[in-house]
């Protein structure tokens, strides 16, 4: 995971050599001190896998209020899911789902909460390899949306 400080404790892999299936990545870590603590609640973002270079990467590409050419991307669909196991005896508060479509690609993320795990399962899809500058607005939305979905905090409190 893309935590700084965490401890890797397990990591395996699908075949690579198999082009006709998607590639799984499965990294398990630890970090203590990785939930901030206010008002006896702890708070953190669900991370993102290291391997994967957005957000961050594609902050670069959104940087500009507008475009006078077109940006090259490369199409892409990569789907991923993190899941935090939570402690016994807490009661756990999600962020709201998001869900942004447009003709240039989408984005989601979704937040579930079961059996003691939080599941987040986030989406990210470029369908466009040459986006001209009247659709920059739209993959902006859509790398927004992104963007804004890495810093939202699930928060856990104590169970009543």
């Amino acid at each position: 995971m893309s935590v700084p400080g965490a401890q890797l404790t397990a990591f395996t892999y699908s075949d690579l050599a198999d082009t006709h299936t998607p590639v799984t990545l499965t990294e398990k870590f630890s970090k203590s001190g990785f939930a901030q603590t206010a008002a006896g609640m702890l708070l953190f973002a669900a991370p993102y896998p290291a391997q994967i270079p957005y957000p961050s990467y594609f902050s670069q590409a959104i940087g500009q209020e507008k475009r006078t050419y077109p940006l090259m991307n490369l199409p892409k669909l990569v789907e991923e899911r993190v899941t935090i196991a939570i402690p016994a005896k807490v009661s756990v508060q999600l962020p709201a789902d998001v869900h942004v479509t447009n003709t240039v690609g989408s984005f989601t993320a979704n937040y579930a909460y079961a059996a003691g795990k939080i599941t987040v399962t986030r989406t990210l899809r470029v369908v466009k390899g040459e986006i001209f500058p009247s659709e920059y607005p739209l993959f902006k939305a859509v790398i927004k949306a992104m963007l804004t979905d890495a810093n939202v905090m699930i928060v856990l409190k104590p169970a009543k």
